[in-house]
């Protein structure tokens, strides 16, 4: 297997994206056949007080050159909750970590639905099942039809659950889609925990589809974990390696960001424990979220956005990926 890297430099000096007073978080971004970006992103409002993504909404954003965006608006929005009988749907608390999958006839959002709490109520990060405060999250999924140049036709349409909580060693909440198409499969991962207490509970799930037909079965066991635990996993490929960027909540002796590859996209062998930490003026506060710009069939464009906390909000940076030996 190859064992080259990546070293990550900025493209520009300051953010490409600033919401405020708003914010902006975890995000997808893929370039159609035209090389017009779709960017769609965690959007946190400023009443919520907060930089926590519970109550996001994911909004839509095109650019020619990745420094320039212009707003769309909404993609996916919470959904609905009925007070009278105190349920709501998956998602009616939050929407957001969203991840793109593309295909000749349709764009497809794969994001994490935050429900079990009606919108007022406060998010206990901790809570278990059955406690105050517990926030359920599922991977749920939106479609909208592609035109000719593979953009988004027209809206966003809500088609339900995309993976469930099925597992005992994630029975408290699953998050983080990542997708990537594969010789007409799509490979899913995900991280899941049953008890964020603790977080070497934090491990990764997979599981795998056919690209039309969307019917994702899940392995039983996590397919992976890490001392402290994982987030946010970003899997591509290059030629026939399976390449994975992940976030550790422990650095160890290296970064928050590491690289690994893979034969088979279950194996993993870490490559370079210093791949990034964070973006901004302010390293290592507010969110370390990072994401890959795909070209429209899944691979690395060599682009790539962070989050970071700039003058107090949360922010887009852009950065070059230049390939080193490791």
């Amino acid at each position: 297997m190859c064992c080259s890297s990546y070293l990550f430099k900025p493209v520009v000096d300051k953010p490409v994206l600033d919401a405020s007073p708003g914010h902006v978080r975890m995000a997808c971004c893929y370039m159609d056949k035209s090389a017009v970006y779709h960017l769609f992103v965690d959007y946190i409002d400023p009443s919520q007080h907060t930089l926590h993504s519970w109550k996001a909404r994911i909004d839509y954003y095109t650019s020619i050159n990745l420094i320039d965006w212009k707003p769309v608006g909404p993609a996916i929005d919470k959904g609905s909750y009925d007070y009278n009988t105190r349920q709501g749907d998956p998602d009616c608390y939050g929407a957001g970590s969203p991840d793109v999958l593309c295909t000749d006839s349709n764009i497809y959002i794969f994001y994490s639905g935050r429900g079990s709490l009606s919108p007022e109520e406060t998010a206990v990060g901790l809570a278990l099942p059955g406690q105050y405060g517990y926030v359920s999250s599922d991977i749920m999924y939106a479609c909208a039809k592609a035109d000719d140049n593979g953009a988004p036709a027209g809206p966003f349409m809500k088609k339900g659950l995309a993976v469930a909580r099925k597992n005992n060693w994630e029975t408290m909440r699953i998050d983080d889609p990542c997708l990537l198409p594969d010789n007409g499969m799509v490979h899913l991962y995900y991280k899941g925990f049953n008890d964020n207490g603790d977080r070497n509970n934090i491990r990764l799930g997979y599981a795998c589809s056919e690209i039309n037909r969307l019917d994702f079965k899940k392995t039983r066991n996590p397919v992976f974990s890490v001392p402290g635990g994982l987030e946010m996993p970003i899997v591509f490929k290059r030629g026939e390696v399976f390449n994975m960027f992940l976030r550790h909540f422990d650095k160890g002796t290296g970064t928050a960001w590491k690289h690994y590859i893979s034969s088979d996209g279950l194996g993993w062998k870490l490559i370079n424990p210093r791949l990034f930490d964070c973006a901004g003026p302010s390293p290592g506060e507010g969110a370390t979220d990072m994401m890959i710009v795909r070209n429209f069939d899944g691979s690395f464009s060599n682009m790539m956005l962070a989050c970071g906390l700039d003058e107090g909000y949360l922010k887009l940076w852009l950065y070059d990926a230049v390939e080193i030996d490791v």
